[in-house]
């Protein structure tokens, strides 16, 4: 099987994130990370207000100051801090 290249610009946190993850050995420990931090990727685009906007448009930036925004955020904050406490500061 061939992998097709993608040419997509990176910010240098993405870039770190990727080679992190490559540097894992393929093993079902790293099968377990991607799916976790494919969980965290799929919950960060999630807090969409379903709720129309003065202008009609359902919100989707997830950065408003609403319940659906600061529930996600509670949430990924609640498990950073279960999960590492020393990353919390």
């Amino acid at each position: 099987m061939i992998e097709k290249r993608l040419l997509i610009p990176l910010t240098i946190p993405e870039v770190e994130l990727i080679h992190g993850l490559r540097d894992i050995p393929d093993s079902p420990l790293k099968s377990r990370i991607l799916a976790a931090v494919n969980d965290l990727v799929r919950l960060g685009q999630g807090p969409c207000c379903t709720d129309a906007q003065a202008d009609g448009v359902p919100c989707g930036c997830g950065q408003s100051q609403c319940d659906a925004c600061d529930g996600a955020l509670e949430r990924v904050d609640a498990l950073v801090e279960t999960t590492f406490p020393f990353r919390a500061a």
